[in-house]
């Protein structure tokens, strides 16, 4: 099976975002782009909207995410699509700072949902840094200062709950996929 999608005009989200931090200004606009991407994940997820085939994007970055004027962040590339039962990835490792440490240690063993979920902690770490974040794994010193850096970001835009959203983050990008 193969998946075709049409032309999506627009900037990539790595395009509109990078170089430059969430400010109070573009917290909401920021925030809406990383709720559109995990919605998109939801929905190939998902048993049900996926007639019980779920499916894995296994390489969600800025540079697949097209932010249209119209219909929000729009997920692309679907060349790495597999459905969940699939096992392997044959193509392995892709952009580090949006792969999970399970997939950097083991680049063509079978992936899960929590691949796709590291990665969505990562593009919304990249929303509100404007920045890719680092490749975290067990190293405490990593996630720290990725921690530092959401809480530093996050209370300059004068988010409500900077440490909920660095917790949540952080969360989805755990080095322990469960």
């Amino acid at each position: 099976p193969y998946v075709v999608m049409e032309w999506v005009d627009g900037d990539t989200l790595a395009t509109a975002v990078r170089g430059t931090p969430v400010t109070r200004n573009t917290l909401q606009a920021r925030l809406q782009h990383a709720y559109e991407v995990a919605q998109a994940i939801a929905a190939l997820h998902s048993r049900s909207r996926r007639a019980g085939n779920p499916t894995l994007h296994r390489d969600i970055k800025p540079s697949n995410c097209i932010v249209h004027p119209e219909r929000g962040v729009v997920l692309v590339d679907t060349s790495s699509m597999r459905m969940l039962d699939d096992g392997a990835d044959p193509a392995g490792m892709h952009t580090p700072a949006y792969t999970s440490p399970e997939v950097r240690a083991e680049p063509l063993a079978p992936r899960l949902p929590s691949c796709d979920v590291y990665a969505l902690g990562a593009v919304l770490a990249f929303c509100l840094l404007g920045e890719d974040p680092p490749a975290l794994d067990h190293r405490d010193v990593s996630r720290r200062s990725l921690g530092e850096a959401l809480l530093t970001v996050g209370k300059a835009a004068h988010m409500d709950r900077p440490d909920v959203v660095a917790d949540l983050i952080l969360t989805a990008m755990h080095a322990d996929p469960t």
